[in-house]
């Protein structure tokens, strides 16, 4: 097992949801965040982003802000609309974090590199469905507008591969996975390995 260390970003996840909020939910991911690092371009200015509460709030560089919007949507407490040019918008989830009825919390791990032998004891046939998962997880991503990783690590994608679940049931037997990403990619993830498992019969 690697090492994880909860922490804490409850007080930057309000600030980000209280932006969405004081832009009235119009914008997207872009703005968002340039508005809660404090950024002074033209598109700023026109919005006149300097009288909001929340402009500059977060200490942090934009790429850093990008991540946490994103982590945000993976987690169910932000979601973006499926328009063009997507908006993002407060989830009841993200409603409870500002009203201090739900905290946010992230997993890190102390060392990314310690949980990766499993890679060994895939065979040909679990690799061709670990790519195959990849396939699936690389589309939903780029649905989303997130990066891959948000949706499901590399170990979880393997951890399927090996275990091969079936049901829902099984499914929340995966490293890395929860009633949240059950809810939001179980399904679509278990119509590829049994897409694949009927291929291999055939």
């Amino acid at each position: 097992m690697g090492t994880f260390i909860e922490k804490d970003i409850t007080a930057e996840s309000k600030k980000i949801i209280s932006t969405i909020y004081e832009l009235d939910g119009r914008f997207g991911k872009n703005v968002v965040a340039d508005v809660v690092t404090g950024a002074n371009n033209q598109r700023m200015r026109e919005l006149r982003a300097s009288n909001l509460k929340n402009y500059g709030s977060l200490k942090m560089g934009k790429k850093a802000a990008l991540e946490l919007i994103h982590y945000l949507i993976s987690h169910n407490y932000l979601e973006l609309t499926d328009s063009q040019y997507p908006v993002v918008h407060v989830t009841n989830l993200g409603w409870d974090v500002l009203d201090n009825k739900k905290q946010v919390s992230q997993k890190i791990s102390k060392n990314v590199r310690k949980s990766i032998p499993i890679t060994n004891k895939i065979s040909g046939k679990e690799n061709n469905l670990f790519l195959r998962l990849k396939e699936t997880r690389l589309e939903l991503a780029k649905k989303q507008g997130i990066p891959a990783f948000y949706i499901f690590s590399d170990k979880s994608l393997r951890d399927m591969a090996l275990q091969k679940p079936k049901t829902k049931t099984d499914f929340l037997n995966i490293s890395g996975v929860g009633q949240a990403k059950l809810k939001a990619y179980g399904q679509i993830m278990l119509d590829t390995i049994r897409k694949y498992l009927k291929e291999e019969i055939d």
